[in-house]
């Protein structure tokens, strides 16, 4: 694949194209790229991060609601599951996507950067014991503004830092008032974590795996000028043990902008 490509979900594209009653052309015109190249994209053919990042904003403006990159992006569970993977799990995917290709340091009084999180749930049933829906966020840095794109009417954002049951400065819960289902229902929280990579010992983030998944991907955008230069996966069973390398390994693309990682069967 060439550097810095992505491969989209060609039908999501197209069919928001459809919603926002746009034409390929007028499409491609908008977010600055030719005729030919929305036509690959909807083919489902590799392209670059930034073109599908224009089409996000294109599509977000006209529809007057949010589309994110990865929603645009061909989702893991349409590979093959290895067969390892417990068909019995109760979230058949979980994609954390963090986009930091937007942070910069902060410089002047006041001025705060933005690094934004797409945690994004696919359940495939959901019994009357998980109503609420609980999801745990926290950070080292200043703050996080979360919200729930997918439920925008029945969710609420509670600050829980102090509250003794955390060990970072900052922590939240996410709670969605979602009723039962036995169809596949999808979740997703958009998180802006404020100020809250400052620096080597700060650059990290904290989320949990709170409900039994089949797949957990995470894929991380990187800014230009902090590019990753390697990547390694370790993992541990137990708090006290030690970490060891993980048997699936993430991959990173060759200019060091966006790393992915793949863990079948990941622990709660």
């Amino acid at each position: 694949m060439p550097r810095g490509h992505v491969w989209p979900d060609g039908e999501q594209v197209a069919a928001l194209r459809g919603e926002a009653d746009l034409t390929q052309w007028q499409l491609a015109s908008a977010s600055g790229y030719g005729l030919r190249t929305i036509g690959k994209i909807e083919d489902g053919q590799a392209t670059g991060a930034r073109t599908l990042s224009a089409v996000a904003t294109v599509l977000s403006r006209r529809l007057k609601r949010e589309v994110c990159l990865s929603d645009l992006l061909r989702r893991p569970a349409a590979q093959a599951m290895p067969v390892s993977v417990d068909p019995t799990a109760l979230v058949e995917d979980d994609t954390k996507f963090l986009d930091l290709s937007a942070w910069r340091p902060t410089s002047r009084p006041g001025q705060e950067s933005k690094a934004v999180l797409c945690d994004h749930y696919r359940f495939r049933r959901l019994p009357a014991a998980l109503t609420p829906l609980t999801f745990y966020y926290a950070t080292v840095g200043k703050r996080i503004d979360g919200r729930c794109v997918s439920h925008p009417d029945g969710f609420e954002w509670q600050d829980i830092s102090g509250s003794g049951d955390t060990h970072l400065p900052a922590s939240y819960q996410l709670k969605i008032q979602q009723p039962p289902g036995e169809g596949v229902v999808e979740v997703q929280n958009r998180l802006e974590y404020i100020d809250s990579f400052p620096g080597i010992e700060g650059d990290w983030f904290h989320t949990h795996l709170m409900y039994p998944a089949a797949c957990l991907s995470m894929v991380v955008l990187f800014p230009e000028f902090k590019c990753c230069r390697a990547v390694r996966g370790v993992a541990r069973h137990h708090p006290l043990a030690p970490f060891e390398a993980a048997p699936q390994q993430p991959i990173h693309t060759p200019d060091g902008r966006m790393v992915h990682w793949r863990v079948a069967a990941p622990g709660v």
